[in-house]
């Protein structure tokens, strides 16, 4: 695969949300691959079985049609040469999660046929007012996890992919390499203006905007006020200069005409019905069929119970998630063979798939004010709201209301090691039905912490060979390093300054929302922030590490190189 296709990629997710795995099937002469005598005798076998059994043959082959997958299935089949396949294991978006109102709704929790559904192991130091087992979704069917998420428009840090650079020892990994394909995706039309040209792109694909959410909602003024008050200076978080220094910044979203524009919406659908692009729906991909050489020939899936086959010529390409990419991995027989061996799966290739699992651990503050301020469907949806939303496409159901914005911020690891921001500090509105403790009469929001640089490694792996979602191992390990936790606290302490302090929260009568399983302990003491984060935190859901990028075979963590195709090691992966 062309470098650059790979990197289109890149323009549909944030840096820890998006896994895609590149498989190379043959060399890049495929009729010079054929003409091989180690492959004569096999490729032989393979027409034959593909004519008795009516085996389909693609050029190439996708599995997962989720954020990145519609991506790589659009540009892949911008060449009438290709023939192309997608495999999802969902069907077409659900109608509801195109209605950004509803984001904050429990739909995604409910509902199996929109998201996988599942928990970690029992964590010690996380999710205990879940008995410890934190909740684990993603999104299911075309577009995956952008029909459920927050439609907040961010890419990764700068220094991140520049870190990536460094790492693999490849230059196109570094940020100046990948911001023309951020770019190239993206018809930005959100707050920043004038468009600066040098970090966003217009005409491109995907609709970046909706400004009309933010300026609607005094929610942000509020936000933004206290944020400056406490010294934090506004920047557009996208732009590669300001996102370098962190400060608050206003969201950009992918909503269009009142809409969700996920990636399904915006690479997918409109070039669905080219002719060498086939989608399969709910077909669901359980193995990579490997030659000989130990190369991908094709993939087995099931499609209304029925198993199937499909072969193909060039690359086989895996972008079902970090979870869902690492399961099919192990189940193929490329993974850890120990793990692999444990639950009689027999190991093709030995890597260390899963061992390297990374989530950002993420925990909220609750305040409550004593004035009905902010906007809530559940409560202040009206008849009016409702015609123009279904006659126009417009008013507050086409905006979300509940997200207001968001500061980036150093912890002191990142100042001492002039590090890029490691703290997430993301603003939102919460209705009072949301927590149990809470009272829909009274407004509330919340800010919710995230831990960006996460130093805590974690493991995913396999429990049986048996297809079943119980049967998987997510273990991410939160605070198990306990700078993370130190990092968290800082977070905490700096959004409560940050709120308590406000003039303008402070005339709302603003007022934080003790945990009660903390009441006993001296209130804002490390103390305290320990016990609050065990009870409150879990997942951000940005799952990554379980394929890990390295540079060749030198690093034994990696599986798979620069170029993301999986690593067959000269010597024992490790």
């Amino acid at each position: 695969m062309d470098r650059n296709l790979v990197l289109v990629a890149l323009n549909a997710f944030s840096s820890s949300s998006v896994l895609l795995l590149v498989f190379f099937t043959y060399q890049t002469n495929f009729l010079d691959y054929l003409s091989t005598i180690q492959e004569a005798k096999l490729n032989q076998e393979i027409a034959m079985k593909m004519q008795e059994w009516n085996i389909e043959v693609f050029d190439y082959i996708i599995v997962g049609g989720g954020t990145a997958g519609c991506v790589v299935a659009n540009r892949l089949s911008e060449n009438p040469k290709n023939k192309v396949l997608l495999l999802e294991r969902g069907g077409d978006p659900n109608p509801l999660t195109l209605i950004p109102a509803l984001t904050s709704s429990n739909l995604v929790a409910e509902s199996k046929t929109i998201a996988y559904v599942g928990q970690t192991s029992t964590q010690s130091k996380a999710c205990l007012n879940q008995g410890g087992n934190c909740s684990v979704f993603a999104g299911r069917g075309l577009g995956g996890s952008t029909n459920i998420n927050g439609m907040v428009y961010i890419r990764g840090s700068p220094q991140i992919f520049d870190l990536w650079s460094e790492i693999t020892k490849d230059d196109i990994w570094a940020y100046k390499n990948v911001l023309k394909y951020f770019k190239k995706s993206e018809d930005y039309d959100g707050y920043y203006q004038p468009i600066d040209t040098n970090y966003h792109g217009t005409g491109g694909e995907w609709y970046i905007g909706n400004t009309e959410r933010q300026e609607g909602n005094p929610a942000t003024q509020y936000f933004f006020n206290a944020a400056e008050n406490s010294g934090f200076s506004l920047i557009d978080i996208n732009n590669g200069a300001e996102a370098r220094t962190g400060g608050y910044s206003h969201m950009d979203f992918y909503i269009k005409s009142g809409q969700r524009f996920g990636t399904y919406s915006a690479f997918l659908e409109p070039v669905i019905n080219r002719t060498n692009l086939n989608v399969y729906r709910y077909s669901r991909v359980f193995e990579i069929t490997l030659n000989k050489a130990k190369r991908a020939t094709g993939v087995l899936y099931i499609q209304n119970g029925v198993v199937k086959e499909v072969v193909a010529r060039k690359e086989v390409i895996l972008s079902a998630g970090a979870l869902g990419s690492a399961e099919l991995l192990m189940r193929s027989g490329i993974g850890p063979s120990e793990v692999l061996e444990s639950i009689g799966i027999p190991a093709r290739i030995n890597l260390p798939v899963g061992k390297t699992l990374i989530d950002q651990p993420s925990a909220g503050l609750v305040f409550s004010i004593n004035k009905t301020l902010f906007y809530y469907p559940q409560r202040d949806t009206t008849l009016t709201d409702i015609y123009d939303y279904v006659n126009n496409g417009s008013g507050n159901i086409g905006n979300e209301f509940s997200s207001a914005g968001y500061i980036f911020a150093q912890s002191s690891f990142a100042r001492n090691t002039d590090g890029f921001p490691d703290l997430e500090l993301f603003y939102s509105t919460l209705f009072g039905t949301s927590l149990p403790s809470l009272s829909p009469d009274v407004d509330y929001f919340s800010c919710n912490v995230g831990v960006v640089g996460v130093k805590s490694i974690g493991e995913f792996r396999l429990l049986t060979r048996y297809m079943d979602d119980k049967g998987l191992f997510i273990n991410p390990n939160y605070f198990g390093n306990p700078e993370d936790l130190q990092a968290m606290i800082e977070g905490l302490t700096t959004s409560l300054d940050l709120f308590l302090n406000s003039p303008e929260f402070q005339a709302l009568g603003i007022k934080f929302q003790t945990v009660a399983a903390c009441d006993g302990i001296e209130f804002n003491t490390t103390d305290y922030w320990t016990c609050y984060i065990k009870e409150q935190s879990g997942p951000s859901l940005h799952y990554t590490g379980t394929s890990r990028m390295g540079f060749d075979d030198k690093n034994f963590s990696a599986v798979v190189n620069s170029k993301l195709k999986y690593r067959i090691c000269t010597r024992p992966c490790k």
